[in-house]
């Protein structure tokens, strides 16, 4: 059935809604004609013939006895809130910081009229160029290892999955990154890592990715992370990641939240896939017949998420940006948005909205809301999504951070246990309750919250976020970062030399000119300290953000760099502590620090309006062109130094305009900016 085919949800009589469900469950075909007089067809409700019928939840409710809502169902009241282990405690006031940080530049509007958070994350759309045959790359340690051997890191992972592995003959665990591809475990479940997708064309940031039921050598990867990277397209494999192909669709997103197989199909090659942003008719709903060969659009609407109803298979749920939740009764054919605009209970203004249902009783649906970066609001449906009830609407963990994280879980077997995430974590254990009860403050092993996968074998959580799989226990509240290692998915920028090598004293990634040591800023990991050989390999030196870094001279290594939720400046070495080196110059977000390259031994940084400069054996900070600042209007992002000896050349980039000045002369004292732009492409100012 075409799009335009489906019944506005407002023309339908009163009587009809509600019966609708009844009808469908025994198998009806409608007495009515849909759109332009074809009869609407008879649709499977039940799961198809051969899939395991597991023990529904208690407060489950059949469509077929469902009225017009579910009302008066609670559940016990929650044990006391779990206590904090040890290392969380004395992690808490980091934990603060990190949340008055993101409050603070979210929010603050700058003297220009702009929103700092704005600077935080650029929306920039990337090309991306052909991989060369013949690159090379091997991996160095594995993964971030931290000194309290717990917490240790990956970079951020947006979904988790377990799947069936065609290798080992059984179901594995599969992740994928947002700047580092998918990966599946090698060696059980929970076992070590192997990457996927090394040989992807395009885009390597995974949005969305689906394993085949039945062969793991069929894989689809859904591209772009959201406020990061913009995808360019889904990608399928039919040989285990060997070589993949771009296939086509109707409308491209720049980001795509789900895949998922349809229920009723027991060959597993009907998909649906979702996906949102980008160019003006860019996001949708598009269904396949032969697990991502062709595509077909079932919905034009920026869609965030997509649910389907695991008793009923023929209902599915998609939620869209600005609207509400829409819902399919015939397969994902069509769809329409329930209850009117924002949905029956939901509450407008609507941004981005990500849904959790229930396997057990799949009339409770979960939708947390984000609005322009806050936390919007948490919002339950007893009655599969035709009314909502608030259920929580004081916002403590957005952050500022909503847009790209904004995660929830349900328990399968238990509508009580519920986890929603943003930049912090909070749980309830009776979230059907007439008053829901909240831990606020929940440790998942690190910020920026983006998918939860519930274990119950294990009692367990895997948690998807910017520090890549924590596992978490519910029952404990005890979390551990083992799975990182192996995970080699890390966000790292690095500067490349004329010969195209990753070395050189400055950038987000530096080293000595040996190359045996480099120190590398990492997104949302701090900077760590590269000794490839060594164990570990990768060690965590600094925590939040890590900004540029630049390598000084002599032994031991002597290393400058800006880091953490603030951004202040370091100087540190292989061994010892670091050494704070901010001084009066307060934070600004992920100023330069590097050394002069033509080995003057002096340490340079910026801050908004001027660029400083500091003897590397220490001091204080002095501007390198006193009675010559910045032009009005300019915020200087970042400044590097040429290798010259014989000059001082210093150049100069801004947020917030597409423009280079450069200082070029035989003193620092009193030297003027001078206009360099070169003529820029379109988009890049």
């Amino acid at each position: 059935m075409r799009e335009s085919d489906s019944i506005p949800p407002r023309a339908w009589p009163l009587r009809a809604r509600r019966l609708l469900p009844v009808l469908l469950a025994a198998g009806l075909a409608l007495p009515f004609a849909a759109g332009r007089g074809q009869d609407r067809p008879t649709v499977q409700t039940v799961p198809p013939k051969g899939e395991t019928q597991k023990k529904m939840h208690r407060l489950y409710v059949p469509r077929a006895k469902m009225k017009t809502r579910v009302s008066g169902l609670t559940a016990p009241m929650p044990k006391p809130p779990l206590t904090p282990s040890p290392s969380f405690k004395a992690r808490l006031p980091g934990v603060k910081r990190l949340a008055d940080h993101w409050r603070r530049v979210a929010y603050v509007p700058t003297a220009g009229g702009q929103i700092h958070q704005a600077l935080r994350a650029p929306r920039e759309t990337l090309t991306f160029r052909p991989r060369i045959r013949g690159d090379v790359w091997t991996p160095i340690g594995a993964g971030i290892q931290d000194a309290d051997r717990r917490y240790h890191q990956g970079g951020r992972i947006r979904g988790l999955a377990y799947a069936f592995d065609n290798d080992v003959g059984h179901d594995v665990l599969w992740a994928g990154a947002s700047s580092g591809g998918l990966w599946k475990s090698v060696t059980g479940p929970l076992g070590s890592w192997r990457p996927m997708s090394d040989s992807l064309p395009g885009s390597p940031s995974v949005g969305a990715f689906l394993v085949h039921a039945g062969d793991s050598r069929r894989i689809l990867i859904g591209t772009g992370d959201f406020c990061r990277y913009t995808g360019d397209g889904m990608y399928l494999t039919t040989d285990g990641g060997a070589t993949w192909v771009n296939t086509p669709l109707e409308g491209t997103p720049f980001v795509f939240y789900r895949i998922l197989a349809d229920r009723m199909d027991a060959t597993g090659d009907t998909v649906l896939a979702c996906g949102s942003d980008g160019p003006v008719d860019g996001g949708g709903v598009w269904k396949s017949a032969d697990f991502g060969r062709t595509w077909r659009r079932v919905l034009r609407a920026q869609v965030t998420d997509l649910a389907q109803d695991p008793s009923a298979p023929a209902f599915w749920w998609a939620a869209v940006r600005g609207q509400g939740v829409y819902e399919s009764w015939d397969g994902g054919e069509s769809f329409h948005l329930i209850g009117g605009t924002g949905g029956s209970g939901l509450t407008t203004p609507i941004g981005r909205i990500s849904l959790a249902v229930c396997e057990a009783a799949p009339n409770y649906i979960y939708a947390v809301i984000e609005r322009g970066g806050a936390l919007g609001g948490v919002f339950r449906s007893a009655d599969y999504g035709m009314s909502w009830t608030q259920i929580e609407s004081r916002d403590e963990i957005s952050w500022g951070q909503g847009g790209h994280t904004c995660a929830i879980g349900v328990h399968p077997d238990d509508p009580n246990k519920l986890l929603v995430g943003m930049g912090g974590l909070q749980r309830t254990d009776n979230a059907t309750a007439t008053t829901v009860t909240w831990r606020r403050g929940v440790d998942g092993g690190h910020a920026d919250y983006t998918s939860f996968l519930f274990h119950p074998p294990t009692g367990s959580v895997l948690i998807g976020n910017d520090g890549g799989c924590t596992l978490y226990t519910w029952a404990t509240g005890d979390v551990t970062g083992e799975l990182n290692l192996g995970l080699s998915c890390q966000q790292a920028r690095a500067e490349l030399t004329e010969d195209r090598k990753v070395m050189g004293p400055n950038g987000y990634m530096a080293s000595d000119w040996s190359g045996a040591n480099l120190i590398a800023g990492l997104q949302d990991n701090g900077m760590v300290l590269v000794k490839p050989g060594r164990d570990p390999a990768l060690s965590a030196r600094r925590g939040g953000d890590g900004g540029l870094a630049s390598v000084g001279e002599g032994y031991p290594l002597t290393y400058y760099f800006s880091s953490g939720t603030d951004y202040y400046r370091f100087l540190g070495q292989d061994t010892g502590a670091l050494t704070d080196i901010n001084g009066a110059l307060g934070v600004q977000w992920a100023p330069s620090v590097l050394v002069d390259p033509a080995g003057r031994r002096v340490v340079f940084t910026n801050t908004n309006d001027s660029v400083w400069q500091m003897p590397a054996a220490g001091g204080t900070w002095a501007k390198v062109n006193r009675g010559h600042p910045f032009p009005a209007g300019f915020r200087c992002k970042q400044v590097d130094v040429a290798p010259d000896p014989d000059r001082w050349v210093i150049y100069a980039t801004a947020w917030n305009r597409g423009q280079l000045l450069v200082i070029d002369g035989d003193s620092l004292d009193h030297a003027a900016w001078g206009e360099r732009t070169p003529p820029l492409p379109e988009r890049s100012r």
